[in-house]
């Protein structure tokens, strides 16, 4: 084995080519490191973090129903979009708090 040669697994390399392969593996790092840290999206409501945008406009709908569930179940604290739909919960959910 000569200086200008190293072997790694069985993989013999020159100095420059090592170079280059030091080289590739620091930009796949660094590529990484953008992807996968930087490039994040987060709801601003509840701080929900993701990827890629589709998943945060998906996330987005969830709040925007929440909006529209204006009946609660004293019970449990679950909402309705219907006052009907939480009656039907209680019966099912919570019989033992129905008087008769």
């Amino acid at each position: 084995r000569t200086d200008s040669t190293h072997s790694q697994d069985g993989i013999q390399a020159s100095g420059a080519v090592r170079q280059q392969l030091y080289h590739c593996a620091t930009m796949l790092s660094l590529n990484i490191y953008w992807v996968f840290l930087l490039f994040v999206c987060r709801c601003e409501i509840c701080g929900y973090q993701c990827r890629q945008r589709a998943s945060l406009n998906w996330h987005m709908k969830k709040h925007d129903t929440e909006i529209q569930y204006n009946f609660t179940c004293e019970y449990c604290g679950k909402k309705f979009e219907k006052m009907d739909s939480v009656k039907f919960h209680k019966l099912k959910s919570h019989p033992e708090c129905q008087t008769i």
